[in-house]
């Protein structure tokens, strides 16, 4: 779904009503008319946006956070190795340390009289970008042919070499529903082998670029690290091509080469083969196979590989994780996350509350959703949508063989930030994840760096110092770090008190201080909102017998300071984005008598 914001980069702040209505009258169908105004906005670009260049790491980071990112992972496969970082995640941030109180939760949920710090170009992207996903969340045809309308430009520093990588069937047979043709609907039911498309990225500064004598040679990667990303796109849309106006930014603030996976998408290939294709990526680089003369590859170290993704692709980059876990793999050095969907249940509460977000409530396609048995396309019923490869927030955790460092970062106004916060804090308890909450942002705000979006660059910058400090060395192990018994196992000391988790949950403020919700802040963030859905269904029950009553009553969303909500017209929505900022109500968008509160445990 982020691709199409991607490809905003030009977007203007002073198109006219004028010009969207002329749009709106012209178009027939709700792809093409949401096509149509991308491509007025796009033309109407001011180059003067573009001038705003994401910020190195040292400009990004105030005085002494630097090193607070910092996380020493040297054996992926070593569960101590985890538990060492996972220390050093927890007490090397002095940022933290002059945060001596824990923020307030209600400053980190949603506050609908604080305005959105959002830049002008982000104020008039965002309607935009929900209109049109709302469109044309009826047809899986219409949103990927705007997801697809505009190519995004790459830097002429950065170099794309595309590949293919061999797709391992052998791995088909240990996924949910692989072993049979009958398990799987659609017609990739046997199509395990073939290629997966990728591309390699590799970003040169402009300096070395301009003195290379060889035009044709590759750039030098500046590290030896690779990173595995997955672009998002709820399962349905975008590529590896649509999604570069992220990769090449990766490239650069990590300093490393980026494999960006063209995994197939759904509906015409639902779970488990996109996941195939991610494990197939992944094997090829620890175990590629020879070439074709019978020269042996070079294989790529566990822990020279961080796997990283957004959205969907997120979720899918855990999913590995957890895949490799489960079957004896090595795990890469690392995984990042850009707001991950962790939960297709779409079962916290900020999914409903979080209205300002662009992401569409349902799909709705009729031609692949049937009521009470598909809601979405990944899945071809919606008894998988709790499976721990499906929605991670489910796993199961093994404090024997955590997970790999984690940097998961999330938008505090997306709907998918509640997902998150219950998958570091009671999910993987053992192993070391640290959540940042942007305030203000939106899914995959990252998307919006083109647009000289501050809290953009600055998440970009973060993970680019994420990535390079996995290079240093390993700190000293203490008697606190689980040992290795005679038979393999992980052992925590007889003395250590049982772990509630290593999660690490901060906010990242508009000023770019880091400020501590901590373990417990997070919980309440969510419990809050779970609340504030009972507190709004109860008042609706209310409403709705007053008025079976005869009697008139104000709108419940009044008792929540929201304004009720207004039908917005096609050719109104220009006039509408200079109001962007204010909160839209939350109770359009509930069917409260539906909401599934999973408490989890």
């Amino acid at each position: 779904m982020e691709s199409t914001l991607l490809n905003l980069g030009r977007l203007t702040t002073t198109a006219s009503s004028t010009a969207a209505a002329s749009l709106a009258r012209n178009a027939t169908t709700a792809a093409a008319a949401s096509s149509s105004v991308l491509a007025q906005v796009h033309s109407q670009s001011q180059p003067a946006l573009l001038q705003s260049q994401p910020a190195s790491p040292s400009d990004s980071l105030p005085s002494g956070q630097h090193r607070h990112l910092h996380v020493h992972h040297k054996h992926a496969t070593s569960s101590s190795h985890h538990h060492h970082a996972a220390r050093h995640m927890n007490h090397s941030h002095p940022d933290l340390q002059s945060h001596a109180a824990t923020a307030s939760v209600s400053a980190a949920t949603n506050d609908a009289k604080r305005p959105l710090r959002w830049s002008r170009s982000m104020h008039l992207t965002v309607p935009l970008y929900r209109h049109a996903l709302g469109q044309c969340r009826n047809s899986v045809r219409s949103a990927r042919a705007v997801v697809a309308f505009i190519k995004p430009a790459t830097p002429k520093n950065v170099s794309i070499e595309h590949t293919l990588i061999p797709r391992r069937a052998d791995v088909l047979k240990l996924l949910p529903g692989g072993h049979s043709a009958a398990a799987v609907d659609g017609p990739c039911a046997s199509d395990s082998d073939g290629h997966v498309k990728a591309e390699w990225l590799t970003w040169t500064e402009p300096e070395a670029a301009d003195h290379q004598t060889d035009a044709t040679a590759p750039p030098t990667p500046l590290s030896d690290k690779i990173v595995l990303y997955i672009h998002g796109g709820a399962f349905v849309m975008s590529s590896a091509e649509g999604h570069r106006p992220i990769t090449w930014r990766v490239a650069q603030q990590c300093n490393a080469r980026v494999l960006s996976v063209d995994y197939r998408l759904a509906p015409e290939h639902p779970f488990p083969y996109p996941l195939q294709d991610v494990i197939s990526a992944y094997l090829h680089l620890i175990d590629p196979p020879a070439a074709s003369d019978g020269t042996p590859a070079t294989p790529v170290r566990p822990d020279q590989i961080v796997v990283m993704g957004d959205s969907a692709g997120g979720g899918l980059a855990i999913s590995l994780a957890l895949w490799l876990r489960d079957n004896g793999f090595p795990l890469p050095a690392a995984l990042v996350g850009l707001s991950p969907w962790l939960d297709l249940t779409h079962s916290q509460p900020s999914f409903r509350l979080n209205t300002n977000d662009y992401l569409p409530l349902h799909s709705a396609d009729p031609a692949w959703i049937v009521p009470n048995k598909r809601s979405h396309y990944y899945t071809t019923h919606d008894s998988l949508n709790t499976h721990p490869l499906v929605s991670p927030l489910f796993a199961r955790d093994l404090a024997a063989r955590p997970l790999p460092p984690m940097l998961l970062h999330i938008g505090e106004q997306e709907r998918l930030r509640d997902e998150t916060l219950l998958f570091a804090t009671k999910t993987v308890r053992h192993s070391p994840v640290r959540v940042e909450v942007f305030d203000d942002q939106v899914h995959v705000f990252q998307a919006f760096a083109g647009l000289g979006e501050e809290a953009a660059n600055h998440s970009l910058a973060r993970i680019g110092d994420f990535v390079k400090s996995l290079a240093s060395p390993m700190p000293p192990s203490t008697d606190t770090t689980p040992h290795a018994s005679s038979d393999g196992h992980s052992r925590t000391p007889a003395a250590a008190v049982p772990l509630e988790s290593m999660a690490e949950i901060v906010r990242i403020t508009a000023d770019k201080e880091v400020v501590d919700i901590g373990i417990q802040g997070a919980r309440d963030m969510v419990d809050n909102g779970r609340r504030q859905l009972e507190d709004t269904a109860r008042l609706m029950a209310s409403t709705a017998q007053s008025s079976s009553n005869g009697h008139r009553t104000s709108d419940p969303t009044v008792g929540h300071g929201r304004t009720p909500p207004k039908r917005m017209s096609f050719a109104s929505l220009f006039p509408f984005m200079q109001t962007v900022g204010k909160p839209i109500s939350s109770a359009a968008a509930m069917s409260v008598a539906t909401l599934p509160f999973h408490r989890l445990v």
